[in-house]
């Protein structure tokens, strides 16, 4: 059990429980842990070993809520859709989905009459999948799932697979979408407001810059979370939550909240508005060595003191890193911030991908992280402002996250090789052997002077 506020919730009962069955488990999990958990609070996967061959009749299927299958299961002579049609001859199974490298007409009947919900194609798996996987599981309990018969057809997921290589245009895009709000008047649904512009989507929230009527603020950033059938109380208590972790904290490098409100159609976050962009229009115009340090020890000064309260950032990208003056720059949108606690992101998919290019290794694989994550995220921009590049922004999705699990950084260029030793220590694959903290970065910073 696990106690947040006066709300007590029950850990096993809102964990979802996946087995992977895939001779390259090792790979594939890593992107599922990470896809799973944009969906899910809570989330375990499991891998099953094919070389082992067909589970037996005993096997624990009600343990899991969700199994996916690869095609090709390793084995000669063996397929995922003929283990399938097995294992549905002895057992109840959960909620099956086929992953496949090639998908086709023919490969998604065939899994339909064999009793898959649905086929994906495993290297183009993405928070937008899982949304949809978690509709096919409905509210059912685990291990009892409904048999479909074998004319049903399963569902043609693969019309929203993102496409790989979509992925840093689509992080240019996040960080400089800003569209005009069309159709608002003075009469705006949230008091003491008016919408001026829209800036962007945050997944189930939107942000605008608004004028505060009568206030002292002026002009300000507005969260607004739409209230519907659609939006659960859990949701509306995490988007609220943001606000609660921002205003414990009092740094000059923390963005500043004015307010937090709720009217019949929205809750909202009032926020300082910093109006020369983010890191990611300096990023794109070049940022001196010098400039980089001054705004990594910014950016670590503001993440020292949310780590004093106990609070991980778990999303430190440009992006998120407002500049107050051009050389100001505070930390912002702590919509995925964690205090002891895993949370479901506040995110869509164009800012997963953006996310993805700083992840950690660890909470690639599955685990929460810490402080010590948000170190890694700080590291990849570090070596980002300083080359002018990420260094793995070549890859696709699946090969980008092993990357980030496997691959040395490429080498800082000659003219700021002085900074390596700090770069390395900030994205250490190990957590136990990465720069520890803000203060031990710092120092060393001091050190290289």
């Amino acid at each position: 059990m696990h106690r947040t506020g006066n709300v007590v919730i029950d850990m096993e009962e809102q964990t979802k429980h996946l087995l992977l069955v895939d001779d390259n488990a090792e790979q594939v999990s890593a992107v599922i842990n990470f896809c799973a958990r944009s969906q899910w609070p809570y989330v375990e996967v499991e891998t099953y070993d094919p070389t082992l061959g067909v589970p037996k009749a005993d096997f624990n299927w009600g343990d899991f809520d969700l199994l996916l299958l690869d095609l090709n299961v390793g084995r000669k002579h063996h397929n995922g859709l003929e283990w399938l049609r097995l294992m549905q001859q002895s057992a109840a199974l959960p909620t099956t989905i086929i992953l496949a490298e090639v998908v086709t007409a023919a490969i998604r009947n065939d899994a339909a009459t064999a009793g898959a919900k649905a086929v994906i194609d495993k290297l183009e798996l993405s928070p937008r999948k899982f949304r949809e996987i978690a509709s096919l599981i409905g509210p059912t309990e685990r291990g009892v799932t409904d048999k479909r018969s074998s004319d049903s057809g399963a569902p043609d997921l693969d019309q929203t697979l993102v496409n790989p290589s979509d992925i840093s245009s689509r992080l240019q895009r996040v960080a400089a979408s800003e569209t005009k709000h069309d159709g608002l008047s003075d009469d705006t649904p949230i008091p003491g407001y008016r919408l001026l512009k829209k800036m962007r989507g945050s997944g189930i929230a939107q942000i605008f810059v608004a004028e505060q009527l009568g206030g002292e603020n002026n002009i300000v950033v507005l969260k607004a979370l739409r209230l519907n059938d659609g939006i659960s109380d859990a949701m509306q208590r995490r988007f609220t939550r943001e606000y609660r972790y921002i205003e414990s904290i009092n740094h000059p490098s923390v963005v500043n909240v004015f307010e937090t409100g709720l009217t019949d159609e929205f809750a909202y976050i009032a926020m300082e508005y910093c109006p020369h962009g983010t890191l990611v229009d300096l990023i794109d115009q070049g940022i001196t060595a010098e400039d980089t340090i001054s705004f990594v020890k910014q950016i670590a000064a503001g993440l020292g003191a949310v780590h004093l309260h106990g609070i991980s950032h778990r999303d430190i990208k440009p992006a998120n890193c407002l500049l107050r003056t051009p050389k100001r720059v505070v930390l912002a949108d702590f919509g995925i911030a964690k205090d002891e606690r895993t949370m479901q992101a506040l995110t869509s998919d164009d800012d997963f991908f953006g996310t993805l290019f700083y992840t950690s290794p660890e909470q690639l694989k599955g685990a929460e992280g810490d402080a010590r994550g948000d170190l890694y995220s700080l590291g990849i921009m570090m070596y980002q402002m300083l080359s002018g590049s990420l260094p793995y922004a070549s890859k696709g999705l699946r090969s980008l996250i092993h990357a980030h699990i496997n691959e040395p950084l490429p080498p800082l260029p000659e003219a700021v090789a002085r900074y390596q030793s700090v770069v390395d220590g900030l994205t250490e694959k190990d957590p136990d052997k990465r720069t520890q903290s803000t203060k031990d970065l710092l120092a060393a910073l001091e050190v290289i002077g």
